[in-house]
């Protein structure tokens, strides 16, 4: 993943974090979904994740972010998913951590850009293996429907 460059001339370094952490990551994010009552069968995946999105999956969504802000477990997953990565400024590199927005607070104006950033580089993956996975059992499973039919005369 290329290096992002922050408004303020920043940049952050992204890097996949470790598998056991991505999965607790997974995890609070799907709970804070489920939590929200969000129909996930209504969400195209891919295109969130390219940032091609309708408004009405946006709106659709909406209350599934709100959820994740709130989530204490999603919040802690996020930031240690996010401790592998690096935020670059001036000839300093410094490890992503609640820290960081302490000692530099001007910051904090881009955390939510991390977080969606951390959410594409850990998640994304995830994700696009589930939506062809879906894509390919529905198939077959329209497959073996049309084969067992009856056929009308």
């Amino acid at each position: 993943m290329p290096d992002i460059t922050l408004g303020n001339g920043g940049k952050l370094v992204m890097r996949p974090a470790g598998f056991m952490d991505v999965m607790a990551l997974k995890n609070a994010t799907e709970q804070a979904l489920l939590d929200a009552n969000i129909d996930l069968s209504k969400v195209d995946f891919e295109k969130i994740m390219a940032a091609d999105v309708a408004s009405g999956e946006v709106m659709h969504l909406m209350k599934g972010v709100i959820h994740l802000d709130a989530s204490e477990k999603f919040n802690k997953a996020m930031m240690k998913c996010l401790g592998v990565c690096t935020y670059d400024f001036n000839g300093v590199s410094e490890r992503i951590s609640e820290g960081l927005f302490d000692v530099s607070p001007e910051i904090r104006e881009f955390y939510y850009q991390m977080v969606i950033e951390g959410l594409k580089i850990n998640l994304g993956p995830f994700i696009k293996g589930l939506n062809s996975g879906w894509r390919s059992l529905a198939q077959q499973v329209q497959t073996l429907v049309e084969k067992t039919a009856p056929k009308s005369a």
